[in-house]
């Protein structure tokens, strides 16, 4: 207790050393596309991308504690800190398509998609020494590192047509679908606060949480409409369950969505070329949104959220 008193000279701040940080990235990009056939083509698609990190990550300022152990000694030296050294996130990104147009109003595609992904923003401990009346003491600080390497990967499946070809008011209907399916692997969650302890645990890789935001499967489905001046849509869209936050702040714990599909649908019919009125509506089916609580292996549900359904009635008009 007497060094650590010596050491801090009765508290006060310590002059951290001028920090700069600079890189420079290179990022390529190429695409070929191929005719196989006249109604076949395929494309090919190789990128480079960044993120660069958010700006309160890379602060310059150190916040140190000393913790003693009952007994007296030193038991822990840490704190929490900004890093100017923080990299971009990197990307490596590889695309392959196949479209098929079978008409000249529809058309199949499939595409596969693949990501290497290095420098993730996650919190980490660095250790920082500090001298100061003649005694020097290493901390153990906390801070916003680069992370490892992961990968996101999968596919799409897309569909699209309007039957024309079919008679009368039948001519206007159309459709639009697609599937994806995504896995990843090997990512972290920022800590979007160094100084809430369980938020740097929840975004540690012990944790194993997946990737903030990102449902292994979803889908769309629309219906359309086009003629006689009237555009109708009735679009469903669904994704399955994933992790919103690995830390919300009034449970301190992840939070999950589950499975969540919504039903929306507008129609128009046109007046005149300058003039439009019509109906639109949100949440058709009224669809409640549930939140989870907890790790991967335990999810109660937490909450229920209910943003009922909104009509509107719209007129437009253009000169």
């Amino acid at each position: 207790r007497n060094q650590a008193a010596v050491w801090s000279g009765g508290g006060g701040n310590i002059n951290l050393a001028g920090a700069s940080n600079s890189y420079t990235d290179v990022l390529p990009s190429f695409n070929f596309r191929a005719h196989i056939l006249d109604q076949l083509q395929a494309r090919l698609a190789y990128s480079q991308a960044i993120v660069r990190p958010d700006i309160s990550y890379t602060q310059n300022f150190e916040s140190l504690s000393v913790t003693f152990s009952p007994s007296g000694p030193i038991s822990l030296l840490g704190g929490t800190g900004g890093n100017p050294g923080l990299k971009p996130m990197h990307a490596q990104q590889y695309d392959l398509s196949l479209e098929y147009y079978f008409s000249a109003t529809g058309n199949i595609a499939f595409a596969l998609f693949h990501k290497d992904l290095s420098g993730y923003f996650m919190a980490g401990t660095m250790p920082y020494t500090v001298a100061r009346n003649g005694i020097s003491y290493t901390f153990n600080v906390t801070s916003t590192v680069n992370g490892g390497k992961g990968k996101v990967e999968g596919f799409e499946l897309s569909y699209q047509q309007f039957y024309d070809s079919l008679p009368g008011a039948w001519g206007g209907l159309g459709v639009q679908a697609n599937y994806t399916k995504i896995y990843n692997s090997g990512g972290a969650n920022a800590a979007v606060n160094i100084f809430d302890p369980s938020q740097v645990n929840n975004s540690s890789a012990a944790n194993r949480l997946p990737m903030e935001g990102m449902s292994n499967d979803s889908f769309n489905f629309t219906v359309l409409y086009s003629k006689y001046g009237i555009d109708g849509r009735l679009a469903y869209n669904w994704r399955s369950r994933y992790l919103m936050t690995s830390s919300a702040a009034n449970v301190n714990q992840p939070i999950w969505s589950e499975n969540f599909g919504q039903l929306d649908g507008s129609v128009f019919y046109s007046i005149t070329d300058s003039y439009k009125i019509g109906v639109q509506a949100t949440n058709i089916l009224n669809t409640t949104t549930v939140l989870d609580v907890g790790y991967t292996q335990y999810k109660p549900r937490y909450d229920w959220i209910d943003t009922d359904r909104k009509v509107s009635l719209i007129f437009r008009a253009k000169w």
